[in-house]
């Protein structure tokens, strides 16, 4: 998850640790904005595969799990008044 100070570089830097400590699926949820991204196929320049979408939209997860995530009720930052 993503908090809501973080920047948008910090997120990828942290992806590519990541992908190349061999994590095969990394989902990462912007709390901030309401998306999604499923990192796959890691290798030592980063993930080479990406798949996004917006929170109502399910994520397809591959094996070993094999269902589809429903995001419709995912939490999100509220908006400070």
């Amino acid at each position: 998850m993503i908090s809501k100070s973080e920047r948008a570089k910090g997120n990828t830097d942290k992806d590519d640790w990541y992908a190349i400590a061999g994590v095969r699926l990394l989902l990462t949820l912007d709390l901030r904005v309401g998306t999604w991204s499923l990192h796959s196929h890691p290798g030592e320049d980063g993930y080479r595969g990406s798949l996004s979408g917006e929170y109502g939209e399910q994520i397809p997860l591959p094996e070993p799990f094999s269902f589809a995530l429903d995001t419709a009720d995912l939490p999100r930052y509220s908006e400070r008044p």
